[in-house]
């Protein structure tokens, strides 16, 4: 329940800001900039481009300033003193689970992400992440602008979560990127029923054929509302798989290898050939 400042004598807004945060002071002081007892100022000690937080084997809260896009490689980050840091672009989220809050995270980082015309970069990615309803909503409601792009790297729901939330608080989505089987058929009918639309891809890395099972219907429905360069990706471990045949009579009926700019699916997969791939668009209708 929100509780107004100005009920709080003097002292106890000084005590106030005592306890508090490096974010929390933050957002204090950006909410009521001129109230006396909040001081002294809290200020961004840095600007980071990319920032990778994580859960180490202590289960300590640890934070990296990285470069790259799998924030494989970086130098450690102070947070033993009031250290607040602003991340501009992409941040990777790493090893959370039911015990963790996200508001750890917002303790010691704002995230303002930026826009780029030719080449968005406001990106999440999770890595060994399990969610729970609070965790998703408490990123969502701290990001200062809309996310472009969300990754999901062996991730798990916690009981009474669904995809549906994530798209939910995630609105507006350009990129979508799944690494083992994070992903459910399930996904394309809420994102065609949410009505996403002008979106630029859909990865899904290290997946089982299970992937295939999805509603073809759908699917098409869901890429004819992208944008015209729009791709999915699909990338197979199925070790069975071991010629196109089984990818061609999937598609048979409803797809065609592609020959223009229109939205596409790519399917990758291992045989006895090495890597192979298959491109697909929509089969367009005869006109009679």
């Amino acid at each position: 329940m929100p509780f107004p400042l100005r009920a709080l004598d003097y002292g106890s807004r000084c005590r106030l800001r005592e306890l508090a945060t490096p974010g929390e002071a933050y957002d204090l002081q950006t909410a009521a900039p001129h109230f006396d007892g909040l001081n002294p100022i809290q200020k961004v000690d840095m600007v980071l481009q990319s920032v990778k937080v994580f859960i180490n084997n202590n289960n300590e809260f640890c934070a990296n300033e990285v470069h790259g896009w799998d924030g494989a490689f970086g130098k450690p980050l102070k947070l033993n003193n009031n250290e607040l840091y602003c991340v501009k672009e992409t941040v990777f989220i790493e090893n959370f689970t039911t015990d963790h809050s996200a508001q750890m995270i917002f303790d010691r980082f704002i995230f303002a992400p930026r826009r780029f015309i030719f080449a968005p970069r406001r990106h999440m990615k999770f890595k060994n992440c399990i969610f729970t309803r609070q965790f998703l909503q408490d990123i969502s409601s701290k990001i200062k602008h809309e996310i472009e792009g969300l990754q999901f790297s062996q991730c798990r729901l916690h009981a009474g979560v669904s995809h549906v939330l994530i798209c939910k608080l995630f609105k507006e989505l350009k990129y979508l990127r799944f690494e083992g089987d994070f992903w459910n058929v399930d996904w394309f009918d809420t994102l065609v029923t949410l009505k996403y639309a002008n979106m630029a891809m859909i990865g899904f890395y290290n997946v089982s054929r299970k992937i295939l099972d999805f509603n073809q219907a759908q699917m098409i429905r869901f890429i004819k509302a992208q944008t015209e360069y729009f791709y999915v990706d699909i990338l197979l471990n199925d070790d069975r798989i071991y010629g196109s045949f089984m990818i061609d009579r999937l598609f048979s009926e409803r797809w065609c290898l592609k020959y223009s700019d229109s939205p596409r699916v790519f399917i990758y997969w291992q045989s006895h050939h090495g890597l192979e791939m298959r491109e697909l668009e929509p089969r367009i209708p005869r006109q009679t």
